[in-house]
């Protein structure tokens, strides 16, 4: 079979060119009997927002800041995930229980040191996902007192992925109203640390 092949018209990158953003987007209000896909960040369509364990804690906040989220994945140097870092784990009261702990100062807390390790975290299947309704995601939130919830699948090499998230306060502003997600104690040292406040 003979093909055919041309040469593309090219030219100078233009100046002030950007690096293009997805343009994934969740839609503006749903129910509680949409879809769950709808409320989910899918992770195939948009950047997920990653920090070093080995970073400041403030960074982390600045970062947030920056990027317009409220929390961030913590990656090893294999970008693979070993824990995750909230705006409530930085502004609440684990930076203080770690100072009690260990000593030193706020400058001397790295995101390690008050990240929730991976072994910790709270993750949903994809496959189940696709079943679910958002209502169905409120009340996992609401059982377990989160407000995250990550999605994992597993790759065509039948590697565990992480394919997206659900946040709380997303969710709220899709709805249009609050859900009630109560944090919770889940170890002995959140419950032993409250119990002493």
């Amino acid at each position: 079979m003979d093909y055919s092949f041309f040469v593309l018209p090219y030219s100078n990158l233009p100046a002030g060119t950007r690096i293009s953003t997805a343009l994934y987007q969740l839609p503006g209000t749903v129910t509680l009997k949409d879809p769950a896909i709808k409320a989910m960040t899918d992770l195939a369509f948009t950047q997920a927002f990653c920090i070093s364990p080995l970073s400041p804690f403030n960074q982390a906040n600045e970062k947030m800041i920056h990027c317009g989220v409220r929390m961030l994945l913590v990656s090893d140097n294999q970008e693979q995930i070993i824990g995750l870092i909230t705006a409530e784990d930085i502004l609440g009261e684990r930076p203080l229980r770690y100072l009690c702990e260990h000593g030193g100062s706020r400058e001397d807390i790295l995101v390690q040191d008050i990240m929730t390790p991976m072994e910790q975290l709270d993750a949903l299947n994809m496959r189940d996902v696709k079943s679910a309704c958002i209502g169905d995601i409120v009340k996992t939130l609401e059982h377990h007192g989160r407000q995250h919830l990550l999605v994992y699948e597993k790759n065509t090499l039948k590697k565990n992925s992480l394919r997206g998230l659900f946040s709380a306060t997303q969710i709220e502003r899709q709805l249009g109203y609050p859900i009630a997600t109560i944090p919770r104690a889940h170890n002995f040292a959140e419950i032993e640390f409250t119990l002493s406040g």
